[in-house]
């Protein structure tokens, strides 16, 4: 039952996120930049996520996706709570790992664009 409630509640944030989104690049195009980046982390955070080990993958996506506290994902798959944490430290990892390049990348682009728009934070200079 309170999966069900907290993937509604999760489908509802989704729309109001996407609904957000598409009035910001209505009133700032240059923002398009940015979403297309989003859509593609998100991408490759999903690939990523489905390259982890089936029981890796189920804890990660209870964990980070419907909320779960570690207790409550070991009661849920029978697994201990220590084996709850190790799966989430190996699937942390990974992702780590897949993401690692695309971060490095975003940042400098990130950097990049303070950098022209001449927008850099005063602390910095």
């Amino acid at each position: 039952h309170n999966r069900c409630l907290n993937r509604a509640k999760h489908e509802k944030v989704k729309r109001v996120y996407e609904g957000y989104n598409a009035e910001q690049l209505r009133q700032n195009p240059a923002q398009a930049t940015d979403l297309a980046m989003q859509n593609e982390l998100q991408g490759r955070i999903e690939t990523a996520v489905a390259s982890l080990p089936e029981q890796c993958r189920a804890v990660f996506t209870l964990s980070r996706y419907e909320g779960l506290k570690y207790q409550e994902i070991a009661d849920q798959m029978g697994i201990s709570v220590k084996t709850v944490e190790n799966q989430m430290t190996k699937a942390l990892k990974v992702l780590r790992t897949h993401l690692a390049d695309y971060v490095t990348v975003y940042l400098l682009l990130m950097l990049m664009e303070l950098f022209y728009l001449n927008q850099w934070p005063t602390r910095w200079i």
